[in-house]
């Protein structure tokens, strides 16, 4: 049985463990999708590591309790339901944290670089100019193996489900409505996401 509430802890730092504490106090989240796989990834953060889920299927929190948090509070649980299952709702917390240059967020941008939905990607691209850049470029100075294990999940996804023709003309000659998310390597917003990155 997966333990939530070590996991929660687990899955932030320890300076925002009262915030953290209180949210599992106060609330009614459960394990609402019953033997959903829980594995978890290490992150180096602030020389601290922490374990963030790969996936989890809880329910929502109620939107009555959200609303009754802080701004910090609120932002956790963002954080947290971006690892959610059902890619909808990682989508709609993305959007609330996206903004938000804390050195805690940052992983959890970062871990949706490495996947396949790309209007997540979209996202994620649509607000690198209101990023802090030299935080993000921390986190991967100090997470090297989980910058090219993101790098390489770019690459596969790309080659899996979004590469297009090989030349310009190709494309245009060819280019179809079932072809609308077909891309060239340069033109694929998840390489441009990582070569804003490089800069």
């Amino acid at each position: 049985m997966w333990d939530l509430a070590l996991q929660f802890k687990k899955a932030f730092p320890t300076s925002l463990s009262d915030e953290v504490n209180f949210i599992l106090k106060n609330s009614s989240v459960n394990e609402s999708v019953a033997g959903y796989p829980v594995t978890t990834f290490p992150i180096v953060l602030n020389d601290e590591i922490i374990e963030i889920p790969v996936r989890h299927g809880l329910q929502e929190i109620e939107p009555s309790f959200f609303l009754s948090l802080t701004e910090t509070q609120q932002n956790i649980i963002d954080c947290f339901y971006t690892r959610h299952c059902d890619g909808f709702k990682r989508e709609q917390h993305l959007k609330r944290i996206i903004q938000i240059n804390q050195a805690w967020v940052v992983p959890y941008v970062m871990q949706l670089v490495g996947e396949y939905v790309i209007e997540i990607l979209n996202v994620i691209y649509e607000n690198m100019s209101l990023l802090n850049l030299e935080m993000y470029k921390e986190f991967i100075q100090k997470n090297p193996e989980f910058y090219e294990l993101t790098q390489a999940r770019v690459t596969s996804y790309w080659n899996e489900y979004y590469r297009g023709y090989e030349s310009i003309d190709l494309y245009h000659s060819k280019h179809g409505p079932s072809d609308k998310f077909k891309f060239m390597k340069q033109d694929y917003v998840g390489f441009k996401i990582l070569a804003t990155l490089s800069e």
